[in-house]
């Protein structure tokens, strides 16, 4: 069959396509259903102790770690370097299968520590290893009663248009999550048309993708879903939604932003997590105590949060304390503004397993990551004033 044969029943195609608007097709949406079957049998066969044997190993590993002997010839002082933030994002993933190999190696770093004395700054690395450890095997743990909640989104959709961006970034490739990612013909196509059916059908942008491949202009079409992906995502993931918090604004010299705050044992603690992270320069930032406002809540266990269906409240582990206490607090308070968690997290139906990787984690966004954290992004704040101080 000739190209122009091939070209004119695809574009008549394309034709009758472009008429029915943007909707998932028919075999996406039985994907969906499995899937939806597949996350509910998981999620009731689920229970507090269901990883008991994973904890109990790493709570062996705890105690083998003090059996651990610092070298003599090691010195006293050490001049420690601030760790820097690494400059891309690997891809991290949770299954009761990675986790056990993660034991394992750990197990075995220990053990070696241990017949041959090692030094301070070895036996911090691995001290970091084993809370960050402890810290995955929770997170495992919670979302495997609630496995739905990482389907009924759009993060597959983000994974695909991170890993097309860094497959084609070229020379450009030092500002990419992932840097240095191969992917074949047949899987640029698979994750191009999974991007580009955000904005369309899925048959309308397999069309599109082919009739490009007749023109050997396939990449240039992919850079052009690219473009719109990254506008579409930096809208929706880095983007404002509304906020049930009464917040007042002066306009002056500086940006007076006033926060109402629920007045009770826990407000300091709140205003104090604030102040320490929602600041900048030309922002004054105020609070009005009362019976209505953000709040802050003490729970004794789980994740902590704030519902979608009370944003104003935020739920704060009473576990987490020091540095951490503070970063989380103001990050859940993030989401009390109308800010969503930059972070990506998925399940994973063909490998069995919960993908998780953090957004612009070197640049230190706090919404991203609380371990590598340290600040507000401008931007967040630009949004604020452009909201309230109008």
């Amino acid at each position: 069959m000739s190209n122009f044969s091939t070209l004119f029943k695809i574009s008549l195609i394309l034709a009758l396509l472009s008429s029915c608007g943007v909707k998932k097709n028919s075999e996406a949406d039985l994907n969906n259903t499995n899937a939806y079957i597949k996350t509910m049998l998981s999620s009731k066969s689920c229970s507090t102790d269901s990883n008991s044997e994973l904890e109990t190993k790493i709570q062996s590993l705890e105690k083998k770690l003090k059996l651990i002997v610092v070298e003599k010839s090691e010195r006293r002082f050490h001049k420690l370097k601030n760790k820097a933030r690494p400059s891309q994002i690997e891809q991290v993933a949770f299954s009761k299968n990675i986790f056990e190999k993660r034991v394992s190696s750990l197990e075995e770093e220990i053990n070696t520590s241990i017949e041959n004395s090692t030094s301070t700054i070895k036996i911090r690395e691995i001290r970091r290893k084993l809370q960050k450890l402890k810290i995955d095997l929770n997170r495992w743990s919670f979302h495997q009663c609630h496995l739905s909640n990482l389907i009924d989104n759009d993060n597959q959709e983000i994974n695909d248009f991170i890993e097309l961006e860094s497959s084609m970034c070229g020379d450009k490739c030092e500002n990419s999550i992932m840097s240095g990612v191969l992917i074949s013909d047949s899987e640029r196509r698979e994750k191009t048309i999974s991007v580009c059916s955000l904005f369309n059908r899925v048959s309308y942008c397999r069309v599109q993708y082919d009739v490009a491949t007749i023109y050997n202009d396939e990449n240039k079409f992919t850079q052009e879903i690219i473009k719109k992906a990254r506008q579409y995502f930096n809208r929706e993931v880095f983007g404002m939604i509304d906020s049930p918090l009464d917040i007042e604004c002066v306009n002056g010299e500086k940006k007076e932003i006033t926060i109402p705050i629920y007045q009770n044992e826990n407000s300091a603690s709140l205003m104090n997590a604030i102040s320490e992270n929602w600041k900048s320069n030309d922002i004054e930032i105020k609070y009005k105590l009362g019976n209505s406002g953000a709040r802050l809540e003490l729970v004794d266990e789980g994740l902590s949060r704030v519902q979608l269906d009370n944003m104003s409240t935020i739920y704060l582990n009473k576990n987490i304390m020091g540095v951490q206490r503070v970063k989380t607090i103001a990050h859940e308070f993030g989401h009390s503004l109308g800010f969503r968690d930059c972070y990506i997290e998925y399940f994973d139906l063909k490998r069995d397993e919960i993908v998780y990787y953090e957004l612009e984690r070197d640049k230190g966004n706090l919404m991203c990551s609380l371990e590598y954290g340290t600040n507000i992004p401008k931007k967040y704040l630009e949004k604020v004033v452009s909201k309230y101080c109008k």
